[in-house]
């Protein structure tokens, strides 16, 4: 009984370490930004915002020549116009919300930090802070919808 231990603890310690060498050697990297969407009503000024959270999760390149992907957290930001309509800001961009990668990128290219290799950009911009008004060309696809669980039915 006592071997059985033994062999168990390093079996557990074996799988133990390849898990942290595995993570060291293809770490996870993620940055967040507040996107605030603002409207001109005339009733005033309407904001509404979210945190999304882009991350990137390395792996090995056996079966593919990618080093990782980008995936996307946070919920789409959200304002209440009054009278029955709603914005959605969706986690796209274009006029048919395609481009499931400017959200990605878009601190990144809001902040302007320069292609230096994925690792680079990522430290980089984990480096910066502040507000930054998006040109049009990072604009994300806005939707008017008078009912938000319309839209939670039709994605779901």
């Amino acid at each position: 009984m006592k071997k059985f231990g033994i062999i168990a603890a390093v079996v557990v310690a074996l799988i133990g370490g390849l898990v942290v060498a595995y993570n060291l050697a293809y770490p996870t990297y993620s940055h967040r930004y507040r996107l605030t969407i603002e409207v001109e009503t005339p009733d005033g000024l309407k904001t509404g915002s979210s945190v999304i959270e882009p991350y990137f999760v390395a792996q090995p390149m056996i079966l593919t020549t990618n080093i990782g992907h980008w995936s996307l957290r946070g919920d789409a930001p959200f304002v209440d116009l009054g009278h029955g309509k709603k914005v959605v800001a969706l986690n796209a961009r274009g006029p048919t919300a395609g481009d499931v990668d400017t959200p990605v990128l878009l601190a990144i290219k809001a902040f302007g930090v320069r292609p230096c290799g994925d690792f680079c950009q990522r430290k980089k911009i984990s480096e910066m802070s502040g507000t930054r008004d998006l040109p049009s060309a990072l604009l994300p696809t806005l939707v008017t919808v008078s009912d938000v669980n319309d839209l939670c039915h039709q994605a779901g």
